[in-house]
């Protein structure tokens, strides 16, 4: 261990203050360890290469066939016909009866109360909205996104994009579904234009969806 002592001249007086710095410049080595062990020079690892729990090649959860998390046609990750991702009767997202989205939840929801808002002071090329109740009418959750895709072939409405969606619906609970409707400068007020609303769950294409024809007048 060395010490040094710095010298500090304090400022408008004239005087010196040597203080003693106990603090180590550097750490030599004076050959002793605190392990114990006399220091040659070499650090010694005393973790050894023994004969310990190792790597081996045994029975563990490997790739075999057997009930583990291989690839096999056990309980694994595979695509057989276990709780996979395949297209077995898993719960992945194939056709089976498993959590994924399906188009059977179509059957619990129905659509209602379609209706059109015109805001106070609307006028013809300004938006109005489509509204609609959708309703969860079994006791299952609903999360796959349910909601209405909106068509019209009034050439003067044109739906602000092609559906609203819902992130879920819980079981035995009503929501509002809202959608904006451009018109244009040329609509008529107080015309209808005929809407067609389909039930929908996101991104799936479900062929027993239910499709409404409504006529809707907008604006007075």
């Amino acid at each position: 261990m060395t010490y040094f002592t710095r010298a500090y001249a304090l400022p408008y007086t004239g005087l010196l203050l040597s203080v003693l710095m106990l603090g180590p410049v550097g750490c030599g080595d004076d050959g002793v360890d605190t392990d114990g062990n006399t220091d040659d020079g070499t650090d010694t690892d005393t973790g050894g290469d023994g004969d310990g729990d190792g790597d081996g090649d045994g029975d563990g959860d490997g790739d075999g066939d057997g009930d583990g998390d291989g690839d096999g046609d056990g309980d694994g990750d595979g695509d057989g016909d276990g709780d996979g991702d395949g297209d077995g009767d898993g719960d992945g997202d194939g056709d089976g009866d498993g959590d994924g989205p399906n188009c059977a939840f179509l059957d619990s929801l129905t659509i209602s109360d379609i209706a059109i808002d015109t805001p106070p002071g609307w006028n013809p090329g300004g938006i109005v909205y489509l509204r609609a109740t959708i309703t969860n009418n079994s006791n299952q959750d609903i999360n796959y996104y349910p909601g209405m895709l909106v068509s019209t072939t009034h050439p003067s409405v044109v739906p602000d994009g092609d559906g609203t969606w819902l992130f879920a619906i819980f079981g035995g609970m009503s929501s509002q579904l809202d959608m904006a409707i451009l018109t244009d400068s040329g609509f008529i007020p107080g015309d209808s234009a005929a809407f067609e609303i389909e039930e929908d769950l996101l991104n799936l294409e479900c062929p027993n969806a239910e499709v409404q024809l409504v006529n809707l007048q907008i604006g007075n």
